[in-house]
């Protein structure tokens, strides 16, 4: 179906940024654009970091802060933890989740509250009945 291509051409696209070194840290569906052919593209890298960039970079300074969009931010990062190829793992579930339910992770929920779920509770968005 349409959602397991898209689903399959991100997941192609960000393992092939991490075999570049690049950690997208915004990965969401508004930044994955969408062509001809079902074909889909990761766009907006204006938080990426890259491997050589970061090795220049004071150890505190190139993993640490919050940085993303916050429906789609892991637990380590909204806990100040540290940015990890985890984190993108993370953010590319919520794109999915996302995509396949046809709604923000969170709606409807406030920063704070969305912060409690996934920081403080660990808990997942929950997906609408009719989620195919």
């Amino acid at each position: 179906t349409q959602m397991r291509t898209w689903s399959r051409q991100i997941a192609i696209g960000m393992r092939y940024l991490y075999s570049r070194g690049v950690e997208h840290r915004d990965l969401k569906t508004s930044n994955v654009l969408l062509g001809h052919n079902d074909s889909c593209k990761i766009s907006d890298f204006g938080l990426a970091r890259c491997e050589e960039l970061k090795s220049r970079q004071s150890s505190t300074s190139r993993r640490h802060g919050a940085v993303g969009t916050l429906p789609f931010m892991a637990p380590e990062v909204l806990e100040a933890s540290g940015f990890s190829e985890k984190s993108d793992v993370y953010s590319y579930a919520m794109t999915l989740v996302e995509i396949v339910s046809r709604t923000l992770p969170w709606k409807g929920l406030t920063e704070k509250q969305i912060m409690m779920q996934v920081a403080m509770k660990k808990n997942h968005p929950e997906l609408p009945a009719d989620t195919p």
